[in-house]
């Protein structure tokens, strides 16, 4: 009897242990998800900036969310945190 008891905690200890981490993961994806989607907007907005500011190519321009370089054929935006995107400069 008390084996079953035993056996029944444990098993039961477990099951939720295994659903807490299972959320743990869900909200930890969801945080990374949301981070990444805030970056992609500041380059957007970084790299909008750029278009209407018409930069020359070789030129930068400086914003205290990152810096947008134009090289040409396309716009390297580059974030505080490192991230580096690419734009088409055509439009």
């Amino acid at each position: 009897m008390k084996a079953n008891l035993l056996l029944s905690g444990a098993l039961l200890l477990m099951l939720i242990s295994s659903l807490l981490l299972g959320q743990c993961l869900y909200y930890q994806f969801q945080i990374q998800l949301y981070r990444q989607i805030s970056y992609e907007s500041q380059a957007r907005s970084i790299y909008n900036l750029a278009r209407i500011n018409r930069l020359q190519p070789k030129e930068q321009l400086q914003t205290n969310l990152g810096r947008a370089a134009n090289q040409g054929n396309d716009y390297r935006i580059t974030l505080k945190n490192g991230w580096i995107y690419n734009y088409p400069a055509a439009d």
